[in-house]
């Protein structure tokens, strides 16, 4: 059981990003948006002014833009809990049932497990790694919990992390001899041609 190469794989993801993206911006645009976040993102601006024009300190900034940005996120949780919701039915619930997602179907790709187990926790790692899944559950379950600074870091924090597997797993895919990254590794699973 060999991995296939990059080629094919970033077709994929590529055509899934674009089938997650106009979906959830066909969604978003069914969604009301809060006044608030108009006001948030007026005070955001307002603020940055401030910073170029010399009228605030650096800590000073930090700590207001920690609290909008907070407050903001804060704004759009419906839009991140549908956007977790539907990251976990597209890659993990429909795969785990058909063994791939329509990008993975177009070009003749299937998941396979490297132990015969298939299970919905394998596709829940990809997706943490993959899709951005590990930073949208971390900032959906602190939002809440930390205040504005820690929050607002610790998002920064999740952010370069997330970032980091991707660009790694990348690499790996690209220059290992069985193009298996990252989430191939921790997932114990690997994408195959569909000979079907």
């Amino acid at each position: 059981m060999h991995s296939v190469g990059m080629k094919r794989r970033l077709v994929a993801y590529l055509f899934d990003m674009m089938v997650l993206m106009g979906i959830l911006m066909l969604i978003y645009y069914f969604l009301p948006e809060s006044h608030n976040i108009t006001v948030l993102n007026q005070e955001f601006d307002h603020v940055n002014d401030l910073l170029f024009s010399n009228n605030i300190s650096f800590g000073s900034y930090l700590t207001r833009v920690a609290s909008i940005m907070q407050e903001l996120d804060k704004e759009r949780i419906l839009y991140s809990l549908i956007n977790a919701v539907y990251i976990i039915v597209y890659f993990v619930i429909i795969p785990f049932k058909t063994k791939k997602t329509f990008g993975m179907y177009l070009m003749g790709l299937k998941y396979e497990s490297k132990d015969g187990k298939f299970s919905v926790d394998d596709l829940l790692v990809r997706s943490m790694i993959t899709c951005g899944l590990l930073y949208l559950l971390a900032s959906l379950v602190l939002i809440y919990v930390l205040p504005s600074i820690a929050y607002f870091l610790t998002n920064i924090i999740f952010a370069i992390i997330q970032i980091s597997l991707v660009v790694i797993s990348f690499f790996m895919v690209l220059y290992r001899k069985d193009h298996r990254g990252l989430q191939d590794l921790w997932s114990r699973t690997v994408i195959t041609r569909d000979k079907k």
